[in-house]
């Protein structure tokens, strides 16, 4: 056997060596860069939820153009890592005379009356998307509150009836004024609105949520979903 032969026959041996050791090494490989997102993320299923608390008001231009531009966009990206929280007051008073409750509004009478028909709205709709698709529908156009409040209703499926029944008796001022209270108890005290808590906390800038929800709900993630990679 030439010497020729023989290192090419070591170099031989050494090659398939090699490619055995890829295939059956005892040791782990590092994984790469899919591998290693699979490890991190470990399925969706371990991503922490967040509640999103909004303080809001029907007749507020800020409220509907969050609502609208920031909260539905957002949760229809991350409604599965959301627990959401809607509270319709904002900048009303609650006044108790002689056994009965009224309101003051900042955008005055209607604002009172939508207020109501969102609170028996979120009340009659157990489920969390469907509650801000009926709010985010109204929200836009809550000047004439039971006409819109019905028209959003038929649009979804949602029987209106017991929303008006509600919104016009005793039951929707009894959950506007626990709204207020709610409202009123927040620490800091709310001085614009909407306001919006984060797992019930006003740490990240009212202004930066204002501005991109989706990206401040990201950053506080442990595990990040996969919409926010």
């Amino acid at each position: 056997m030439t010497g020729k032969f023989r290192i090419i026959l070591l170099l031989l041996i050494v090659f398939i060596i090699w490619k055995g050791f890829q295939y059956f090494t005892v040791f782990p490989k590092d994984p790469g860069i899919e591998e290693l997102s699979n490890i991190v993320h470990a399925g969706d299923k371990n991503v922490n939820k967040i509640k999103v608390t909004v303080y809001y008001e029907a007749l507020c231009s800020d409220s509907r153009n969050f609502i609208i531009k920031q909260l539905v966009p957002t949760y229809n990206d991350l409604h599965d890592f959301i627990q959401l929280d809607l509270v319709p007051y904002g900048k009303a008073k609650t006044i108790e005379q002689n056994g009965e409750i009224s309101f003051q509004c900042q955008h005055a009478a209607t604002e009172c009356l939508a207020n109501k028909i969102h609170a028996c709205g979120l009340e009659q709709i157990p489920d969390s998307a469907v509650q801000l698709q009926y709010v985010a529908c109204m929200i836009n156009d809550n000047m004439i509150p039971h006409e819109v409040g019905e028209r959003c209703a038929q649009e979804l499926g949602i029987v209106y009836d017991p929303i008006s029944e509600c919104a016009n008796g005793n039951k929707g001022s009894e959950l506007l004024k626990a709204h207020g209270i709610r409202t009123h108890a927040v620490n800091p005290a709310i001085s614009f609105i909407p306001t919006i808590e984060l797992d019930g906390s006003q740490k990240v800038p009212l202004v930066h949520i204002l501005k991109n929800l989706h990206k401040e709900l990201c950053n506080l993630f442990n595990t990040k979903p996969k919409v926010c990679l």
